[in-house]
């Protein structure tokens, strides 16, 4: 279980500064383009992204609120980004999960 542990820390630890650096850069960018986006597009744009999210999460088994830490401008600002982190997000929590039921014999 030691293993298990190790391997959930230093999971948290990537993707806490894998999600750090696109929020940086989402934040920046929103500082710099923040007139840009005309109000009428964001909720399909939204309705497309949580779609997305949606699908990715039901291929590992996780609620589709994977983006609650996004701002909505963050999330119509960097969809790929956001997109990116969380199926990578998914995927290491997957991996752990498959571990974690290998070390325990299930």
């Amino acid at each position: 279980m030691q293993e298990i542990d190790r391997l959930i820390e230093a999971t948290v630890r990537d993707l806490a500064t894998q999600f750090d650096r696109v929020v940086a850069k989402v934040r920046e960018r929103e500082r710099k383009y923040r007139s840009g986006w005309r109000r009428d597009e964001i909720p399909e744009m939204l309705w497309a992204i949580r779609n997305k999210a949606r699908r990715t999460s039901e291929s590992f088994d996780v609620h589709p609120n994977v983006f609650a830490a996004y701002t909505e401008e963050e999330l119509i600002d960097r969809e790929d980004d956001a997109l990116d982190l969380a199926a990578y997000a998914l995927m290491l929590l997957h991996r752990i999960r498959v571990r974690k039921e290998e070390l325990s014999g299930s």
